[in-house]
């Protein structure tokens, strides 16, 4: 008879075969069209955005350069929330920990049976991806943007310290979060 510890690696693929088995059930995140999507960092601030859209892709930006960890968290249409902490692989990009295993963002997606569009932004694209992501488009943007460049000839050279107000208020009434992000 075959001794399986004997033969570390088969072994160890044996193992890793029935982890991402048990992953693949333990992490049946199922992420309906609608879906929507923040990572925020320690500090609460705003760092990444995302949607599920209906060609079954998971749309995701976020800003370049985060270090340490954060908090993803998805909202799905019906109401409910589920979280997990991230923190940064190779090229600043985010990893999911789910049951203590780390997965890339892409496999988050493949798990739920989605393809996956990640990009790295600035702030003013997140913002934007922030308003498409709550339905405003078209002459709604382009008249919040015409007086943000207006308000832009104040003293104040720092637009950085409106992204920093994007910060949960804590009310029951989730929807409206994002409009404390308008300047």
């Amino acid at each position: 008879m075959f001794d399986v510890t004997k033969a570390p690696r088969l072994r160890q693929l044996l193992v890793s075969v029935a982890l991402l088995a048990v992953l693949s059930v333990a992490f049946a995140l199922t992420l309906p069209r609608g879906t929507k999507i923040e990572l925020r960092d320690t500090s609460g601030a705003l760092i990444g955005v995302g949607k599920v859209e209906g060609d079954r892709e998971l749309e995701f930006d976020m800003m370049r350069g985060q270090t340490g960890s954060a908090v993803m968290t998805f909202r799905l249409p019906d109401g409910s929330i589920a979280s997990y902490d991230v923190f940064y692989g190779e090229g600043g990009t985010p990893l999911v920990v789910v049951d203590g295993q780390p997965l890339s963002l892409r496999e988050v997606a493949r798990l739920a049976g989605l393809s996956l569009d990640f990009d790295f932004e600035d702030r003013d694209d997140i913002r934007d991806d922030r308003d498409d992501r709550d339905g405003r488009r078209g002459d709604d943007r382009d008249r919040r943007d015409r007086d943000r460049d207006r308000d832009d000839d104040d003293d104040d050279d720092d637009d950085d310290d409106d992204w920093d107000d994007c910060d949960d208020d804590d009310d029951d009434d989730d929807d409206d979060d994002w409009d404390d992000c308008d300047d």
